[in-house]
């Protein structure tokens, strides 16, 4: 495989998604494979995700014989696109190649700039700086194959930044979540305020048998002045911020790439937290990439501690 006899940036595309999807090769295979960056890779992924090989197909930038007719074709994909998924003006046109505000004057002109959701709205949980309060929760990963146990994939997002941190462990047990803070606190580049997670054994025995037990997470919290904030039970949206991630890795790596074993999971994990720290934007942080974000917050404000202490 690669790309001897492959004619056109589309069909490479098309091939390099293939082999991921299809044939199990990995991130950092497929971009090694097809001489092009980790992040083209990703982008390409979610293009095919989000359109399917049409969706990788270069987009012509030769003039049109009907502006007409091609501003009437982009405006219905703009309300197809607003009416089949809920996408918000910025993300549908990126997709369809025009200008937000653009979009946006469309959806207007058509009457469906707001969309009328009858889901109840929660208080969000916005932080002024890194650190303020990170949150913390586990992920069961599927076993790869018949007779392997599955793992838990544990994530730490930073409340203001939306940065990410990620490890897997054979357990969702306290012993895995102390590990997993221990070296999150030597990783973390910023000191940590606040910890919120749910009520899980694995962190707290607040709402057991013996609430006043305390684990080795919530010891190692206090001997390094961190405060333990738990979500209301069963209010799992309390803690939406990680679990809004749990469904985007979900959704763009866990159920596209075929993985060949654990440590090939792992390591695409890995690549996925960085393309999604530095490379991938986000909408609540008006469309930065999290660790860019984290950086302009401490250069904008240097009388701050950077690094934990």
């Amino acid at each position: 495989m690669g790309q001897r006899g492959i004619s056109g940036s589309a069909d490479l595309r098309i091939a390099a998604v293939r082999a991921i999807t299809e044939e199990g090769v990995g991130i950092a295979q497929a971009a090694s494979l097809f001489g092009v960056s980790r992040q083209s890779i990703w982008r390409w992924v979610s293009r095919y995700r989000e359109g399917g090989e049409d969706g990788l197909k270069e987009i012509s930038r030769r003039p049109v014989s009907s502006p007409v007719q091609a501003c009437r074709e982009k405006e219905e994909s703009v309300l197809k696109l607003r009416q089949d998924r809920a996408w918000g003006a910025a993300r549908i046109g990126a997709h369809v190649g025009l200008a937000g505000s653009t979009v946006h004057r469309i959806l207007r002109d058509h009457g469906v700039s707001k969309i009328q959701s009858p889901r109840k709205k929660y208080p969000r949980y916005e932080m002024s700086s890194p650190g303020e309060l990170v949150h913390i929760d586990s992920k069961e990963l599927v076993p790869l194959r018949a007779g392997m146990r599955p793992e838990f994939l544990f994530a730490a997002l930073d409340g203001y930044s939306r940065e990410v941190f990620l490890q897997v462990f054979p357990k969702a047990d306290s012993a895995a979540s102390s590990e997993f803070l221990e070296w999150l606190i030597d990783t973390i580049p910023y000191r940590i305020y606040g910890v919120m997670t749910d009520n899980a054994w694995a962190f707290t025995m607040r709402h057991s048998a013996h609430p006043d037990r305390r684990t080795p997470f919530q010891n190692l919290l206090e001997r390094n002045g961190v405060e333990h904030r738990l979500t209301k039970p069963y209010h799992p949206r309390t803690n939406g911020k990680v679990e809004r991630f749990f469904g985007t890795v979900g959704r763009e790596l866990l159920r596209v790439v075929r993985f060949q074993d654990s440590a090939h999971r792992r390591e695409e994990l890995a690549c996925f937290g960085s393309y999604y720290n530095l490379v991938r934007p986000h909408s609540a942080i008006n469309h930065h990439s999290p660790t860019p974000y984290r950086i302009q917050y401490f250069e904008a404000n240097p009388d701050v501690t950077y690094v934990s202490e």
